[in-house]
C-alpha cells in the first residue's frame, strides 16, 4: 500500500529536480547573454573557454 505513494513521490522528485536544473541553466545563460549585450564582451567563463580552444 505504501509502494505506489513512494513511486509517485520518487517520480515527482526527479521531475522537479530536472525542472529546477533546467531553470537554473536557463537563468545562467540569460544572465551571460545580458552581460554580453550590456558590456559588449563575453563573460570570463566564456572567454576562458575561447582561449583554451585557441591554444589546442
Amino acid at each position: 500500500m505504501l509502494l505506489p505513494s513512494v513511486a509517485v513521490g520518487t517520480i515527482f522528485y526527479f521531475t522537479m529536480r530536472a525542472i529546477f536544473g533546467a531553470d537554473r541553466a536557463e537563468r545562467a545563460a540569460q544572465a551571460a547573454a545580458e552581460h554580453e549585450i550590456t558590456h559588449g564582451a563575453p563573460t570570463q567563463a566564456a572567454a576562458g573557454e575561447t582561449s583554451a580552444r585557441n591554444r589546442g
